[in-house]
């Protein structure tokens, strides 16, 4: 069995892939669109995958600082920057197949509308930081579901590291700017600084990443 290895990118990004997968489970369930009742202990394992995916970013950020043109940028905008492509190609995907898979096997409700909805409605309520990139992006989605952008190197936060650049006084940046996750009003004040690469706390009450800490629901169309 092969183990990844998550300081090459190219492993990472298979990774992200599986990630992404288990973040969408809801939308890509033809029950989902059935109104399908799904058994709490289905729903439960789906959650508790999801909850460890987040741990392992938030693990992983702490760990390694990704190097993109010379300059170091914080590890949640690569998993965040690939949740958005994903999700967005995934729409277009379907709303392009979606007249031959029906005509092949056809699922009762499911519509690209539908879809769509579902994907954003999870960014809304789990990503709530990204929902601005995400209706910017989705109006051109990408056509690839692999990443194109420009080469990424991954370093790890050794103590030498972390002396080096306290010394340097040299700080993350948590965007980039040719291909941003994080859109901002200006006439708020908003600037990339204000970016908090663990947004998605706030998705939860109580400041919880946990999607498994919340309630059982019965999936509607």
């Amino acid at each position: 069995m092969h183990v990844l290895d998550i300081r090459k990118i190219d492993e990472l990004l298979d990774l992200i892939a599986v990630g992404n997968i288990i973040e969408f489970a809801t939308a890509l369930d033809h029950r989902t669109y059935q109104d399908v009742e799904v058994s709490a202990a289905e729903r439960m394992e789906q959650e508790i995958a999801m909850t460890r995916y987040r741990t392992f970013i938030r693990w992983f950020m702490k760990r390694f600082v990704l190097m993109i043109r010379d300059r170091p940028v914080n590890a949640a905008y690569l998993f965040k920057r690939r949740l958005l492509s994903f999700a967005t190609t995934l729409g277009h995907y379907v709303s392009r197949e979606h007249s031959t898979v029906q005509k092949i096997d056809h699922v009762t409700g499911l519509t690209p509308a539908g879809v769509k909805r579902m994907i954003r409605h999870h960014i809304q309520q789990n990503w709530c930081d990204l929902l601005p990139a995400y209706d910017e992006m989705a109006s051109a989605p990408s056509l690839l579901l692999y990443y194109v952008g420009p080469p990424i190197t991954i370093v790890e936060k050794t103590p030498d590291y972390i002396a080096k650049v306290q010394y340097l006084k040299v700080v993350e940046d948590l965007d980039v700017k040719e291909a941003p996750i994080y859109l901002y009003n200006v006439s708020q004040g908003e600037t990339p600084r204000n970016a908090d690469p663990t947004a998605e706390k706030r998705a939860h009450p109580g400041g919880s990443t946990s999607p498994s800490t919340s309630t059982v629901q019965k999936r509607r169309k």
